[in-house]
């Protein structure tokens, strides 16, 4: 850190993020369910919707949520829903609307997840979910909520919820791909 950038404006980070949980296309409801209430015990202002399109998606993006917890079909190609939009596209427009957390939140082959979810140069956090377990994603959410409600950052919240031990099962845990692109950064 230079002097320059000592005396520059900093922007807090946001305590009481805006949280938008929803779903590209239909199907999702059940899992839209389970996962609200996490957000709602924390913040009761969460909105929920669906969307039928990727463009209604990133306007409705464009608001500016921190949080967005999204329901979506990843095609093998790494394309989301229905359309040609691919996951790279997705977190580029997240992040230029400012979004801190990125979280596709049903379950989806990896290899899409490889193939076009490209999160270089964006500042978000970016989970990818592989296999939710049923229930325990629910109980996972919240508790991982819960300990960055209390000041923790996102990888140290995980880490204390799911620490990474070369070797360790890790039952009960959702199968996720963890991409931390705001480092300690507190967005909660």
């Amino acid at each position: 850190m230079g002097l320059a950038d000592f005396f520059r404006k900093r922007t807090p980070d946001p305590l009481n993020p805006k949280v938008l949980v929803c779903s590209l296309g239909p199907g999702f409801e059940a899992l839209v369910i389970e996962d609200e209430g996490a957000y709602r015990r924390y913040f009761p202002g969460t909105k929920i919707t669906n969307f039928e399109t990727s463009d209604e998606l990133f306007s409705e993006m464009a608001n500016g949520y921190e949080i967005v917890h999204l329901y979506t079909h990843v095609t093998p190609d790494g394309c989301i829903g229905t359309s040609t939009i691919s996951g790279t596209e997705l977190i580029k427009n997240a992040s230029d609307a400012g979004t801190k957390l990125l979280w596709i939140a049903n379950d989806n082959n990896p290899d899409g997840y490889i193939k076009n979810f490209n999160p270089t140069g964006n500042k978000l956090n970016l989970v990818m979910t592989i296999h939710r377990l049923g229930n325990y994603f629910p109980d996972f959410l919240r508790d991982l909520l819960g300990e960055m409600k209390s000041g923790a950052s996102m990888p140290v919240a995980w880490n204390r919820i799911a620490p990474q031990i070369p070797g360790k099962d890790q039952p009960g845990i959702p199968e996720t791909i963890f991409f931390c692109g705001l480092g300690q950064a507190r967005f909660i």
